[in-house]
């Protein structure tokens, strides 16, 4: 019998010797950042637990090249540490944050391959960059300019800080700014500190791509952020007074920055002293103590959940104070207001265990939309469920998805709704065809630019292609109507007909914007009539008047006021009259919620 050559054996285990000894003496590793976790001390070596992300790795250091750390940078050659490097650790509040960058103290550190720990104790858990909160303190670990990780213990959040907008609330940036206060103020930066008597007023400007501070004559200079701190009594910006006369005041402390050759406002506040001057911004006073009550309820669980989403993060706040989120001093607080907001401390609305979305609104058009009818998500099934359809009339509708059922609701003016008392639970407006034909026509490129996946042009058939509006507009229109209803009403998609397209616009937001003229004359149920430059509401029909077998005019029959999801602020107030309780009244609106307070939720 032939015997077998001792090179089939001994070839493949050369192979495995030397696979294993490359892998033991010389693959090369990197660990960027290394959180340590545990040291053991041997004769001439330590030997370190490395936390890399979700993994751990035993390495060894001589003695000689370990410097105590919290965090390193490694390099390995199979499992010799060839080179360590201590990571230097500091402690910040995170000012701004965006994708890329995050301000720490107003230095710009970059976000790159970052790990984001939630620490309790000795446990290092991987988290999302949603955990790292604005106006929050962190410990960060930094390899030059980059930030390697981020160590992030449960938050504490006590405070909020709003982005302050100019006076008529069209943008961040301010030119001047105009700060007074009954028993004076503080200043602070890097360059100076100020302090200031009663009724001193103080002007900030620009001069030269810096802050020019103004005090009797004295002048100050400085490209540095400035904190202002109130005394006893509140901070005026008498730069910002209102149309109605009303100077906001503010309390809890003020920062003035520079953001792109622009002055920026931000107000940092105890959260239960912002929702002082929102409640009563937000909503009247006449469903009493329990209507307040449930604004305060709203507000909170709104307030809170924007600071955990972030939303704002790229301008250094949580909140703004416009109808993006929640309008916030546009008048005075009142001790009704207080009084509701103190008895609901802490308290919040949410579902299964977690803070929900507390949309709200000014009136509904009798039906209460889903989530989903509104905002445009890529999920099929409505994420929100407690924020669902609702029938707010007296009448038995399960839903007015066509044509018919729509124009028959919304041209309906005696209906009975929960708030129906509202002047603007039903309304309209008529345009002449040839002004609609305009406004399409300057308005459409325009949002082609910003949504060009949610506009279609008609293909083969009934097929239709992406569209591709050319920046004069569409050309005359033939034809114009809404071809896909909501079921509580909101038109999803719309046709126009011109002599060469049949084009087809996705989205309630997009359609409303398209329609919209420059300036609205609209009529409402009250008899009141007012001027606006924005259609009240998503929900509403086309109802076309002809002459000779061509359109004449367009009459835009709709109801209510705002985006009719979450909870209806005119509904909310009649209720509370009729003596619900503000945990009625919140049940009514969102579906299956609980009442909580935020602590025992975020901790």
């Amino acid at each position: 019998m032939r015997k077998d050559s001792p090179l089939k054996y001994i070839l493949p285990i050369l192979f495995i010797l030397i696979a294993l000894s490359y892998f033991l003496f010389f693959m090369p590793s990197n660990i960027d950042c290394g959180i340590l976790i545990e040291k053991k001390e041997l004769k001439n070596s330590y030997k370190l637990k490395i936390l890399c992300g979700k993994n751990t790795k035993w390495v060894t250091v001589k003695k000689e090249d370990f410097i105590e750390s919290e965090a390193y940078k490694i390099k390995l050659k199979g499992l010799r540490t060839v080179y360590i490097k201590p990571l230097k650790s500091i402690k910040g509040k995170v000012f701004a944050k965006d994708i890329n960058t995050i301000n720490i103290d107003d230095k710009i550190y970059n976000l790159n391959n970052t790990f984001y720990y939630l620490t309790q104790g000795k446990t290092y858990k991987l988290v999302t960059p949603n955990y790292v909160i604005v106006g929050l303190n962190y410990k960060f670990i930094l390899d030059d300019n980059n930030i390697k990780a981020i160590l992030i213990t449960y938050p504490k959040i006590e405070k909020i800080r709003v982005g302050l907008s100019n006076q008529d609330f069209s943008s961040y940036d301010h030119n001047i700014i105009t700060i007074t206060s009954k028993k004076g103020f503080n200043i602070f930066s890097k360059d100076f500190q100020i302090q200031t008597k009663g009724k001193d007023v103080v002007t900030f400007s620009l001069l030269n791509d810096k802050i020019k501070v103004e005090l009797n004559k004295n002048i100050f200079i400085t490209d540095k952020r400035i904190f202002i701190y109130p005394k006893e009594s509140p901070i005026l910006i008498t730069s910002l007074r209102r149309n109605n006369g009303y100077i906001p005041e503010y309390f809890g402390s003020i920062e003035i920055f520079l953001n792109n050759k622009k002055l920026r406002i931000i107000n940092e506040i105890d959260i239960e002293d912002y929702l002082k001057y929102v409640v009563p911004s937000e909503m009247p006073g006449y469903g009493g103590v329990e209507g307040y009550k449930v604004q305060s309820v709203a507000a909170r669980t709104y307030a809170i959940s924007e600071i955990l989403n972030g939303r704002f993060s790229k301008y250094g706040f949580n909140i703004d104070d416009t109808t993006k989120s929640q309008v916030y001093n546009e008048r005075p607080t009142n001790d009704l207001c207080k009084k509701a907001i103190e008895e609901t401390k802490g308290e919040v609305l949410t579902y299964e265990g977690k803070i929900i979305d507390a949309k709200y609104y000014s009136t509904s058009c009798g039906l209460g939309a889903a989530y989903d009818e509104f905002y445009k998500e890529p999920l099929k099934q409505n994420p929100k469920p407690y924020l669902d359809f609702k029938n707010y009339t007296n009448e038995n509708i399960a839903r007015i998805d066509s044509k018919e059922k729509a124009s028959k609701f919304f041209k309906d003016w005696t209906l009975s709704a929960v708030d129906s008392n509202s002047p603007y639970f039903r309304w309209k407006f008529t345009l002449p065809f040839s002004e609609m034909n305009k406004t399409i026509n300057e308005n459409i490129y325009k949002r082609y630019l910003k949504n060009p996946n949610d506009f279609k042009e008609k293909w083969f058939l009934n097929f239709y292609k992406k569209a591709n509006i050319p920046k004069e507009g569409i050309g005359d229109i033939k034809d114009i109507y809404i071809s896909k209803i909501s079921r509580s009403g909101i038109p999803q998609e719309m046709i126009i007909i011109t002599n060469v397209k049949k084009i087809k616009i996705l989205g309630p937001s997009n359609i409303k914007y398209i329609l919209t003229p420059k300036e609205i004359n609209i009529e409402t149920i009250s008899g009141l009539k007012f001027k606006t430059e924005n259609i009240p509401s998503p929900f509403f029909i086309i109802d076309k008047i002809y002459n000779k077998n061509k359109i004449k005019e367009i009459t835009i029959f709709g109801g209510g006021y705002g985006h009719g999801v979450g909870m209806s602020q005119y509904g909310a107030m009649n209720l509370a009259i009729k003596g619900k309780n503000y945990r009625e009244i919140l049940s009514f609106f969102y579906k299956d919620i609980k009442i909580q307070n935020y602590n025992e939720i975020l901790y």
